[in-house]
């Protein structure tokens, strides 16, 4: 399955997390901003070098950050990651990489259109 949008309520939980505090919300959001770019690459260097157990341990810790911020489709998206390096099935992996770094990108614009809104 190959995700092309966000759900419109993908930011819930971290507005929850901010408890109606933009500072704190500015927060939260810079640091996955901040980090994520990193975890990403990670993600894709341990593909590109057929790493399967250093691949499985960077999707699942990007996974948890997406969980824990309520950013479920990138959490799946990386636990699928997880599964199909297992399988050494890299081909897969490259794709779900693609998704990512898509998925990424429409969620760091809506991060910036809360943030200044």
């Amino acid at each position: 399955m190959y995700v092309t949008s966000l759900p419109k309520n993908i930011l819930s939980t971290l507005i929850n997390l901010g408890h109606g505090d933009n500072t704190t919300l500015n927060t939260i959001i810079g640091l996955y901003r901040d980090q994520a770019p990193n975890m990403i690459a990670h993600i894709k260097l341990s593909a590109s070098e057929k790493e399967s157990q250093e691949l499985k341990n960077a999707a699942h810790k990007f996974k948890g950050v997406c969980m824990n911020l309520g950013f479920t489709p990138l959490g799946d998206i990386c636990a699928d990651i997880e599964t199909a390096g297992l399988q050494r099935n890299y081909v897969r992996v490259n794709a779900l990489c693609t998704q990512l770094e898509d998925l990424h990108t429409l969620l760091i614009s809506r991060m910036l259109s809360l943030s200044h809104g």
